[in-house]
């Protein structure tokens, strides 16, 4: 079985149908919109749910657990099951092909996630994963998409989608802006106990409970990063600031925790 899904806030729901179309055509078995009863950051939610395309359902789930709710529900109710789950963000638009390529990749390394877009190594301190490393292309450096930048400056043609990865290998991190696949044994009960400190770093935790757990994130050469719509401005994780600290601060001390409690990425 295939399955994506995915989770969303209130304040991108008006806007979230140009995703769910781009995910609803990717030939999956199942699209999951996961949406809690209630949400921490926003508890003047009124509680009316969006609306979806055809070949999206909506699921409820009675605990927020922030932006892993795209993935923790999911791998709960979908254990002792043989299949594959493919999770992102609520503002991408993802190319024809997307999915079918991630899955059939990890259908070939059962015991490994796949993911789009990953960190070789996340705290300077920490050695890199073993084996080859995926190489990410500078952004600088990438002639194919800053030709289609300036295409789209001077003639509004529309802009690729990018390529980030040149040489395909391993990450001590990934990210699900991408794309991630997993299966459902992945994550086991103690991943539900998000702490407070990683609790808004989704991607920090999510793959520290794979590391834990010896799973090895893989990171397909020249696999397409999915664009970003509208609605990623809109109350973003990226500008967030959490008890005086920035995104990248919140980084840095959840994988902290996570390299002190679990002994990962040392």
């Amino acid at each position: 079985m295939k399955i994506i899904c995915l989770t969303a806030i209130p304040p991108r729901f008006a806007g979230l149908g140009p995703t769910l179309e781009s995910l609803a055509a990717q030939g999956a078995d199942q699209v999951r919109l996961y949406i809690p009863r209630a949400y921490r950051r926003f508890p003047d939610w009124d509680g009316r749910l969006p609306d979806v395309p055809l070949g999206v359902q909506i699921i409820r789930c009675d605990t927020d657990l922030g932006p892993a709710t795209k993935i923790l529900p999911a791998a709960r109710d979908l254990r002792g099951q043989d299949a594959q789950i493919l999770f992102c963000d609520d503002d991408c638009i993802v190319p024809r092909g997307w999915a079918q390529r991630l899955f059939a990749i990890q259908a070939r390394r059962l015991d490994q996630a796949v993911a789009v877009y990953v960190r070789p190594s996340y705290l300077p301190d920490t050695p890199p994963p073993k084996g080859r490393q995926a190489w990410q292309l500078p952004i600088k450096y990438d002639p194919l998409y800053r030709t289609s930048r300036l295409a789209h400056k001077l003639l509004g043609t529309p802009v690729a989608y990018r390529r980030p990865f040149w040489v395909s290998g391993y990450g001590e991190v990934f990210f699900g802006v991408g794309g991630v696949v997993v299966r459902p044994e992945f994550f086991d009960d103690l991943a539900f106990d998000i702490p407070d400190i990683a609790w808004l770093v989704d991607d920090i935790w999510l793959s520290a409970m794979l590391a834990r757990r010896g799973i090895r994130i893989y990171c397909p050469w020249r696999t397409a990063l999915p664009k970003s719509q509208d609605t990623s401005e809109q109350d973003s994780l990226m500008a967030l600031t959490y008890e005086g600290k920035g995104r990248q601060e919140l980084n840095r001390a959840a994988a902290e925790y996570c390299c002190s409690r679990f002994s990962v990425w040392q």
